[in-house]
């Protein structure tokens, strides 16, 4: 800590104004890290904290990058691929750029086709949703064919459990949730059983249409593991 109103060379026989200084040779500030500079900082406040100084004021303490941040952070070796994969995944923001690929230098073209890539993955997700949403719906549409098959109770009928299964079948989601179907009673269930119990099933196939665009999807993202997940 060096007082702004002492020449650094100039002699003074008054203790209370003797400046204390500590230089290090051969500092260079163009390699110096911000961590290196903290260290020293430290090693001052403490060699002042020993002469009964308070340099808590004076105390530094580098910026630390963001642990969520730090961890996807690209090996400097990373190669193309792997570049293009990591820019599809963040913001194209100045920070964003420097926290996952540091100091490595990028091509407009792989900007480019991370913007791509980003896009496709996009597309990926709204299609699995879709495909997700018809397995279920297929699920359900077996479950009300084994009702089917074994028809109703021969003393009390269709129960409200299985008129629920049955429509859930027969009804789109939009259509079940406005006739309040989860909360009416009985007698309106068989109405609305009587109504849609001739609705054509086109449930598989819209899911075999799911799967044919999922797996042309997969080969723009030239993911062999994907693909092998959509012909299962």
């Amino acid at each position: 800590m060096v007082r702004p109103e002492l020449p650094t060379d100039a002699p003074s026989d008054d203790d209370d104004d003797v400046a204390i200084i500590n230089r290090e040779e051969g500092f260079d500030w163009s390699t110096t890290t911000l961590q290196q500079i903290e260290n020293v900082n430290k090693a001052a406040c403490d060699k002042l904290l020993a002469l009964g100084i308070d340099a808590k004021q004076l105390r530094l303490k580098a910026p630390r990058i963001p642990a969520a941040l730090n961890s996807r952070r690209l090996p400097n070796d990373a190669t193309v691929d792997e570049q293009v994969r990591a820019l599809a995944n963040i913001p194209h923001s100045l920070s964003s750029v420097w926290f996952t690929l540091g100091a490595q230098s990028i091509s407009s073209n792989q900007v480019l086709q991370s913007a791509e890539l980003r896009e496709r993955e996009s597309e990926w997700k709204k299609i699995e949703k879709k495909r997700n949403d018809l397995v279920a719906k297929k699920a359900i549409e077996e479950k009300a064919k084994g009702l089917l098959e074994r028809g109703p109770n021969e003393q009390r009928g269709w129960s409200v459990p299985e008129l629920r299964s049955l429509l859930k079948w027969k009804m789109s989601v939009q259509e079940f949730s406005a006739e309040k179907a989860n909360s009416i009673s009985k007698e309106k269930l068989l109405a609305l059983w009587e109504i849609h119990k001739g609705n054509k099933s086109l449930i598989l196939k819209c899911l075999l249409r799911c799967q044919d665009q999922l797996f042309r999807c997969c080969v723009k993202l030239r993911s062999e593991e994907l693909q092998h997940e959509v012909l299962i």
